[in-house]
């Protein structure tokens, strides 16, 4: 049995020589230490009889060793921060939480945290913020990306918490425009969409191509999204830049059917004209050209009557027979 005791006297560790697959080295035993203890590599010093033993030198069954864990100036900082990086990785919480109490702040914790965000690594996300909170609203050099946007795009919504309670600023957005609310809407994540709207994100806000939440919403077809964000006051008639498409054209051209009654039923304007096949066309003659049947027969049962005779030529010139007698059937 190899026994390690602390400075204090206290034993550490009694470990069996059958704990070692292979090597049985000095730098074996501190990697068991780290996975158990938390205790980072760079910052441990085995002693045997008051002298340092080398981390190349075979281990001897049965031993005494003392461990010293050296404080983070004296280890190299590169190894500190090598240690800090493959800790987090690993999810090692203890081994990071070590590195951190020396108050030692490796040059790329940012990184470190989005990573973390990414990999939903809660606990490691935690103690990043809580040591340097300077890390939340960091912007990638490329893209612009946050922590918070890299979580609600991945639809992490315990880190999204973590980073709104500490107080990560809510709506900044990446060099495309998007905020954490239009990422996870767009992305379907109905609990971080949630989150986001309870802590006040702007529903309304607008990426580059003048997209909001709502309308990549109602594109993908996330109804319950669309039903938080219409429940939430989102301007339902807000037209992008290029096609100016509304929420309502989009899911109508999509064919999504309960979406646009959704839209519909809370009040979504039917006159406004967006662009589909390179032509200036309201929601009921885009969902005319598609054949979505049930979608034209939605809004018919509105009682709009906008441009029949365009949904009509339509439906024929496209093949849709069913769809040309029930607009017929609709001008009476």
């Amino acid at each position: 049995m190899l026994r390690v005791w602390k400075l204090s006297g206290e034993e550490l560790a009694a470990v069996k020589e059958e704990r070692f697959g292979g090597e049985r080295t000095v730098k074996e035993l501190k990697h068991l230490l780290q996975q158990v203890h938390g205790f980072p590599v760079c910052m441990q010093q085995l002693v045997r009889d008051g002298s340092t033993v080398d981390d190349i030198a075979e281990l001897e069954f049965p031993d005494h060793l003392q461990l010293v864990l050296l404080p983070a100036t004296c280890a190299l900082t590169p190894m500190v921060e090598s240690a800090f990086y493959d800790a987090c990785a690993r999810e090692q919480v203890e081994a990071v939480r070590s590195i951190l109490q020396t108050g030692v702040r490796p040059c790329r914790m940012k990184d470190t945290l989005m990573s973390a965000c990414l990999n939903n690594r809660v606990e490691i996300a935690r103690l990043i913020v809580e040591a340097d909170s300077t890390t939340m609203d960091y912007r990638a050099w490329r893209g612009g990306q946050t922590a918070l946007l890299e979580a609600a795009h991945k639809g992490n919504h315990e880190i999204v918490r973590l980073l709104l309670e500490a107080g990560a600023s809510k709506d900044l957005a990446n060099d495309r425009g998007q905020t954490a609310l239009i990422r996870s809407s767009e992305r379907g994540h109905l609990e971080v969409t949630r989150i986001l709207l309870k802590a006040g994100a702007e529903k309304d806000k607008r990426d580059t191509d003048d997209n909001t939440a709502l309308m990549l919403a109602a594109d993908k077809g996330h109804i319950e999204i669309v039903r938080l964000l219409v429940a939430a006051g989102a301007n339902l008639d807000v037209q992008n830049r290029d096609s100016k498409n509304t929420a309502l054209i989009q899911a109508s051209i999509k064919g999504h059917v309960e979406i646009a009654r959704l839209l519909v039923q809370a009040g979504a304007k039917l006159d406004i004209k967006g662009r589909h096949l390179c032509k200036r066309l309201p929601a009921l003659v885009c969902a005319t050209i598609e054949g979505h049947i049930d979608i034209v027969r939605m809004l018919l049962d509105t009682g709009v009557n906008l441009d029949l005779p365009v949904a009509i030529s339509e439906a024929g010139r496209h093949g849709h027979g069913e769809i040309v007698r029930l607009l017929a059937a609709a001008g009476g």
